[in-house]
């Protein structure tokens, strides 16, 4: 999506204000200052949709003049490398690599996920496993380990979607490839690369488990359908098993060669 325009335009600022109210139907924009302030961050952002969502999702615990003061430190502070809560790949905002549009979002990414708690950012971390759309039990499979309960997953999954990281539809859930990027990128500097895609494997092994059993029965078509919607999951899962685990890739080949026949 092209950026918004921001200077005499009201399109930036009413998605600010929008992506407010659905986050707290009582909020707005009333108090004196705020439509400046918000009209500041949307310049800061430079229009662009998800930077402008992800901000205007932080707004519950700042005022929308703090909002604005806080962006604007963070845009105008200078990279330390050797500070951990920096983001790496703000140290990647280089003219000749980015343009300044994409170091704009990354620069948003990387505060909005130091507004997340550490169970929330451990969450979207374990969750870049999944490359397609998951629901709450899926979740629980792939990223349930250490501090992060079956419980503690679910309230951090609903806190990430009050902050835009992740988008709801319903039951089901998906995460923006660029979120997932960054996210991706604490999963490593975690060391939890492997663990992680081990909890993943072996969750879509046992889907392709319950699919061949299924395949017989009346559900056949459905269990084709949910086969077709997590296929790029299903193939990073028999990838991670060719590399670690040669008879559970073969096992996950045969449960759903009804599908890739």
């Amino acid at each position: 999506m092209q950026p918004l325009p921001v200077d005499g335009a009201p399109d930036a600022l009413q998605l600010f204000e929008d992506r407010l109210r659905a986050g707290d139907p009582r909020a707005g924009l009333d108090a004196p200052g705020d439509r400046a302030a918000a009209a500041d961050i949307c310049r800061r952002l430079e229009g662009i949709p998800l930077a402008i969502e992800l901000a205007a999702a932080g707004i519950g615990r700042h005022t929308v003049a703090q909002l604005a003061t806080r962006i604007g430190t963070r845009f105008d502070a200078p990279v330390d490398a050797e500070d951990l809560t920096a983001s790496r790949l703000d140290l990647l905002a280089d003219d000749s690599l980015w343009p300044r549009r994409h170091r704009t979002l990354r620069t948003t990414i990387g505060w909005s996920h130091e507004l997340c708690t550490p169970l929330e950012r451990l969450l979207w971390a374990r969750l870049t496993l999944l490359r397609t759309d998951f629901d709450e039990e899926v979740a629980r499979e792939v990223c349930t380990g250490g501090p992060l309960t079956p419980h503690e997953v679910d309230r951090a999954l609903q806190g990430l979607v009050a902050q835009s990281v992740v988008q709801r539809d319903g039951t089901r859930y998906r995460m923006l490839d660029t979120l997932r990027e960054y996210g991706r990128m604490w999963l490593k500097e975690l060391g939890e690369e492997r663990a992680a895609a081990d909890r993943h494997a072996r969750s879509f092994l046992g889907l392709a488990r319950r699919a061949h059993e299924g395949w017989t029965g009346p559900d056949q078509i459905t269990w084709y359908h949910t086969i077709a919607d997590t296929h790029l999951d299903l193939c990073a899962a028999l990838d991670h098993l060719l590399a670690h685990d040669v008879a559970g890739a073969q096992e996950m080949a045969g449960r759903v060669g009804f599908f890739w026949a």
